[in-house]
């Protein structure tokens, strides 16, 4: 019997635990969790993880380079060489301005150093990328973006 009631009593707490996240979660105001998405973006880049980079990019996103999400794809396993990079992602700036209640404007200041396989730096690069962002059923997503090519352009991506 006592072993069953340890067992009750950590599912309780995990369950409080997880409401107790869940609530604060949707209390948080939204500029932050733009912050908390671009910031989860990033460290996901930095381990080569592609799908979970690609979560905060907008099924219809676009930009002016005509660049689309399939793109978008294609251009982030090459600069994490096929998921395998270890990269640093260091942002230095992030505004956020919020137009309305569903869209944003953030501008980040990024400083990507590019790694080999064996983590030995190949490249750095820093630059200012802005982003449009939009809440949907996915949370906040960037729906069109400018100025990553200073950052890719530097390695050929």
């Amino acid at each position: 019997m006592t072993a069953k009631r340890i067992v009750i009593a950590l599912a309780v707490a995990c369950a409080a635990v997880g409401a107790y996240l869940i609530l604060t979660r949707q209390q948080m105001p939204e500029e932050e969790k733009i912050r908390r998405g671009i910031e989860d973006a990033a460290a996901a880049f930095e381990r080569g993880r592609v799908g979970s980079f690609m979560r905060i990019i907008a099924d219809d996103y676009e930009d002016a380079y005509k660049v689309t999400r399939p793109m978008l794809v294609d251009m982030v396993r090459e600069a994490t060489l096929g998921g395998i990079a270890n990269n640093t992602v260091t942002i230095e700036a992030m505004d956020i301005r919020l137009a309305g209640d569903t869209m944003a404007n953030v501008e980040l200041t990024v400083t990507w150093v590019r790694k080999n396989p064996q983590g030995v730096p190949i490249g750095e690069a820093t630059g200012r990328i802005t982003a449009v962002m939009r809440k949907g059923d996915k949370g906040w997503q960037v729906v069109s973006s400018d100025g990553y090519e200073s950052l890719a352009s530097a390695y050929g991506v």
